[in-house]
């Protein structure tokens, strides 16, 4: 799937940008599918139930678009409708949104969809990695990230090695 000399990176992130790049990658998938009307609710889920916002038109107004774009109405899941960057960003949300899951409730949910094991939609990237790890934690040296204070030279690290902890 992956190029075998493509670039692999390494990034720390907090709870909270995980998320944050989760819900984005989740809203770049759902705009390519035509999805609109869940994205509003998404972005600004205290409309939800609002009795000043006037939701049939919302809706009207994101099915006139779609059907601008796309020339047919969407809500499909179907190949036709994913482009390549659509398909790894919502990898990427499907690999952040189960890890978030897992670690907010080790129990899990099987009538979730966020606990199940994320499907590669992407034919051309495989599934990112991600690995949850506390800063309390001791790391063999070799796993931690080593970066450089010069811009020019790239940095080299450990990549996660799973989506849920063994």
């Amino acid at each position: 799937m992956d190029k075998p000399n493509s670039q692999k990176y390494n990034v720390t992130l907090t709870e909270a940008q995980v998320s944050v790049i989760s819900m984005a990658c989740e809203l770049v998938g759902r705009l390519r599918l035509g999805q609109f009307n869940d994205i509003v609710w998404k972005v600004y889920p205290e409309t939800l139930g609002s009795q000043t916002v006037d939701h049939e038109k919302i809706r009207t107004l994101f099915d006139e678009i779609s059907l601008e774009l796309r020339k047919q109405r969407g809500h499909s899941g179907s190949d036709a409708d994913w482009t390549d960057d659509a398909r790894a960003a919502w990898d990427i949300h499907q690999v952040f949104r189960h890890r978030l899951s897992w670690d907010k409730n080790p129990e899990g949910n099987n009538m979730n969809v966020h606990f199940d094991e994320p499907m590669p939609m992407s034919h051309k990237e495989s599934l990112p990695k991600i690995e949850r790890y506390t800063y309390a934690e001791k790391r063999p040296k070799s796993e931690i990230p080593r970066t450089t204070k010069s811009r020019t030279k790239q940095s080299e690290g450990f990549t996660g090695n799973s989506t849920k902890e063994e």
